[in-house]
């Protein structure tokens, strides 16, 4: 809270800076007490198992991986662009088209405009 006296506001003799001074020392500040906040509760975990780690042993003949090879991994990326990547490729070409095709008015009549307004800057200039 902050308290002022009646004399604090009428002493108009002095400078700014003692003017200010005066107010100051004169001025009560109290503040409010503080709430304390509560303490957060601990929170305990609980510590992780080490992992251990076994060695593994893969006998041949049980439960072996299928190697592809190189022929049939050749044979499926020619299948896998015939059938998947080529018609992608084809239906983007035309999208590039027709987004070519749908700005093509409006950059032609850009440049129409930019022509004239050129011609009109160097009339202007030349006169």
């Amino acid at each position: 809270m902050i308290t002022m006296t009646a004399a604090m506001a009428t002493n108009t003799a002095l400078r700014p800076r003692a003017k200010a001074d005066a107010f100051l020392s004169k001025v009560e500040v109290t503040s409010r007490p503080r709430v304390q906040p509560k303490p957060l509760p601990k929170i305990v975990t609980e510590p992780e198992p080490k992992t251990t780690f076994e060695k593994v042993s893969v006998k041949v003949g049980e439960n072996e991986v299928k190697v592809i090879p190189f022929s049939e991994y050749k044979e499926d990326i020619k299948t896998r662009w015939k059938n998947i990547h080529a018609p992608e490729l084809k239906d983007l070409g035309k999208d590039i088209k027709k987004g070519i095709d749908f700005i093509k008015p409006y950059i032609i009549k850009a440049i129409e405009w930019s022509k004239k307004m050129f011609k009109k800057i160097k009339e202007r200039i030349s006169t």
